[in-house]
């Protein structure tokens, strides 16, 4: 606090304690009344006992009546006394803790804006690969592209029990844009029979011939109504792709049969082995682990003929 601010505190407690002095005159006087003023005059001592309700000044009792009319001839200065303590009070906040100025037009804060209304859409295919985690070497990522996917509900399915987390895409342009921002162990397009597949397969091929020689993305291309004759599956696997099939055994061979032989990764190759093997995307090796699932019955048949029991 500075000097002034001091000063004000001062007056204001003088001012209570003025106060407090005056009520505790008044507390006395009110019950005295005039006999004590008398006694004062006269120059006797003043003495005051208690009896129940009442006092008394050498045996002079004080009503209630002569209490109040003592207060009340008293009351008006005791009024005055407070409403000037009370005046330096606020004399003394308003010096403490002085108006903030009202702020300018530059000053004043911006109104909130109302919140825009979110539009629903529908996730990309990139979305859809990101909240599913695809991209980590976790778990293997499968990137499914079919038009009619619908028409191969237990093939995906026969994948994912094998182990592979199937993205599901039926627009291409979505799943190329995928492929280049993740990382996919393997590609599954269908073949459609339009004009398109070529340059489909062609533009697969290269967005995966951008990324790492040793982390690149293997191409299935499943032909499910075999359209495709000996000299476009050739054409095909140029460009390519690591698999050209028109069986749907040889399909679900290649996605639940290979695994790497170092780190045990599932990987989508066939069984045969292929020059151009590419290394596993885990740990870069080629060698591979081929498993396959048998199962048979058996049925066991016989005969006997009579038995001649002769006795010894």
């Amino acid at each position: 606090m500075d000097a002034a601010t001091l000063h004000s505190v001062s007056e204001v407690i003088t001012s209570v304690a003025e106060l407090v002095g005056v009520v505790g005159f008044l507390a006395i006087f009110a019950f005295l009344g005039r006999a004590i003023r008398q006694r004062i005059q006269s120059g006797a001592d003043v003495d005051m006992r208690m009896l129940g309700n009442t006092l008394s000044v050498r045996g002079r009792q004080v009503s209630e009546s002569d209490a109040l009319k003592s207060v009340t001839e008293v009351l008006p200065s005791v009024l005055n006394a407070a409403a000037d303590a009370e005046a330096r009070l606020k004399a003394l906040e308003v010096a403490t803790n002085p108006a903030l100025p009202a702020p300018s037009d530059n000053q004043r804060a911006p109104e909130p804006e109302e919140d825009a209304e979110e539009e629903e859409s529908v996730p990309s295919a990139e979305d859809r690969a990101r909240a599913s985690g695809v991209g980590s070497l976790g778990q293997p990522h499968l990137l499914w592209i079919d038009y009619r996917s619908t028409a191969r509900v237990m093939q995906i399915q026969q994948a994912i029990g094998a182990g592979w987390t199937v993205l599901e895409q039926g627009d291409f342009d979505s799943s190329v844009r995928a492929l280049e921002e993740l990382f996919f162990d393997g590609v599954v397009y269908v073949w459609r029979g339009d004009g398109f597949d070529f340059a489909h397969v062609k533009a697969l091929t290269d967005a995966i011939k951008r990324q790492a020689i040793d982390k690149r993305t293997r191409l299935l291309v499943y032909d499910s109504e075999a359209r495709l004759d000996a000299d476009q599956t050739g054409n095909v696997l140029r460009q390519g792709a690591t698999m050209v099939t028109s069986s749907a055994v040889d399909l679900a061979v290649a996605l639940t049969g290979t695994y790497c032989g170092r780190c045990g990764r599932l990987l989508p190759e066939p069984s045969a082995p292929f020059p151009s093997r590419m290394p596993c995307p885990q740990c870069g090796s080629a060698k591979r682990l081929f498993k396959r699932e048998l199962s048979g019955t058996l049925h066991f048949r016989g005969s006997r003929g009579p038995v001649d029991m002769k006795p010894s």
